[in-house]
């Protein structure tokens, strides 16, 4: 763990928290799946490519995303700002979800 971040690890903490979308992606799958929604995605398209389960590829990159998400939280991220990123990280990503699927989306890419 480190005392002090410099520029350099805030810019690999950024660049290694995408692999959350991994994560998030098969969590909301699952919830879809079981209100009986139909589960599409990038990693659903590439399992039926492979000729895989659907879920081979979303559990393989969920997993992998959750161990980079683990290591930057408590190897990386000090003590005394870990619960602020923790907090910040989960209220910017719902927020960014919705105003990217609620709003900024159908008005970029016009949805209806």
């Amino acid at each position: 763990m480190r005392a002090k971040l410099t520029s350099l690890d805030w810019l690999g903490i950024m660049l290694a928290l995408f692999s959350l979308r991994q994560v998030f992606n098969i969590s909301t799958g699952i919830i879809k799946k079981m209100t009986g929604n139909e589960v599409l995605g990038d990693e659903i398209y590439i399992s039926r490519f492979l000729d895989l389960n659907d879920w081979s590829i979303s559990i393989i990159t969920a997993v992998i995303g959750f161990f980079i998400t683990i290591y930057i939280i408590f190897k990386v991220i000090p003590l005394k700002l870990r619960f602020t990123f923790i907090l910040s990280g989960l209220l910017g990503g719902i927020l960014g979800y919705v105003i990217w699927f609620e709003y900024l989306g159908k008005v970029l890419f016009n949805f209806f």
